[in-house]
């Protein structure tokens, strides 16, 4: 049974990373540091096995960020809240901000703050519900870390930063995930689908899937698993994996990552089950995600 702790702030830092500089300006540590006031302890320690799959994926930073104003720490703030029935987690970044180099232009999260559906908490925690606490985190950290918001600097009203995504297309055309998908799932493809299906917080901020979930056709190459089970898609599946094209999408906004992962690494974990904002396997999913509903606070 779910007890909340209303008074009781409880903060983890994840795979602490010792903070170095390359020669290209890179800057080589990635870290994620989750504060709650009401998820339980055991509740916690999910979201942190969830924060160090991203954190043994993610290396660091391809611009020479600014450390007077920020360090290689996203903060995370996680609360459960009210959501609508058909909601588990809800995602926001914040805060950004970025350092111009003659290089590197990228605009990153600095924090941001993921609620839980308290309706929902205890049977995700017993995975009663077909899916996972665990599932419900790993999803909504990508979201904060950048993953559908970050795709264009533009809708964050900062132009002059990373433009891989113009809202309303469905194409995505940053060179890193493009050209993984084609490797991975279509080789004549000129741009990753995007879904623009779903609504407000499914269209514009997920991988295109079947209108509603189903069978894709496209296979990854990777593991051969259809991409239906993608962990970026807009509805949920069984069995959901993280894709070669999705970690290559946080190459595109900036991130250096792990090249060419094994397959117990973390990006090809197919017995993943994402459930973020869904109602159980094969509901259209409404994660609510909004880069209008994140602030636009940069450091400069």
């Amino acid at each position: 049974m779910f007890m909340m702790h209303s008074r009781w702030i409880l903060i983890l830092f994840i795979n602490l990373a010792l903070l170095t500089r390359s020669s290209l300006g890179e800057v080589i540590g990635f870290d994620i540091a989750l504060s709650t006031s009401s998820l339980t302890s055991s509740q916690l320690e999910i979201f942190e096995a969830a924060a160090t799959t991203w954190t043994s994926l993610i290396r660091g930073y391809k611009g020479d960020i600014n450390l007077s104003k920020t360090n290689t720490t996203l903060s995370i703030q996680v609360n459960t809240g009210s959501l609508a029935t058909d909601e588990y987690g809800y995602a926001t970044i914040n805060s950004s901000y970025y350092k111009p180099t003659t290089s590197f232009d990228y605009l990153y999260a600095h924090s941001g703050t993921i609620t839980v559906n308290s309706s929902k908490i205890s049977a995700l925690e017993a995975g009663t519900l077909g899916a996972t606490l665990y599932d419900v985190a790993l999803h909504e950290i990508a979201h904060v870390m950048g993953f559908g918001l970050l795709w264009s600097g533009t809708a964050r009203a900062k132009s002059g930063y990373q433009e891989v995504y113009i809202p309303g297309s469905g194409q995505y055309t940053g060179t890193e995930a493009l050209a993984a998908y084609q490797a991975e799932f279509d080789p004549t493809a000129t741009f990753v689908p995007v879904e623009l299906g779903g609504g407000v917080g499914t269209a514009n901020y997920h991988w295109d899937e079947v209108n509603g979930g189903g069978a894709t056709g496209l296979v990854s190459s990777f593991n051969g698993v259809d991409k239906q089970y993608e962990v970026g898609t807009g509805w949920i599946e069984s069995n959901l994996f993280i894709s070669q094209t999705t970690l290559a999408s946080f190459r595109d906004i900036g991130y250096l990552t792990v090249t060419n992962p094994e397959p117990g690494h973390g990006i090809a974990l197919i017995l993943l089950t994402l459930s973020a904002g869904a109602r159980r396997l094969h509901r259209k999913r409404s994660d609510r995600k909004s880069i209008g509903s994140a602030s636009a606070a940069n450091v400069p």
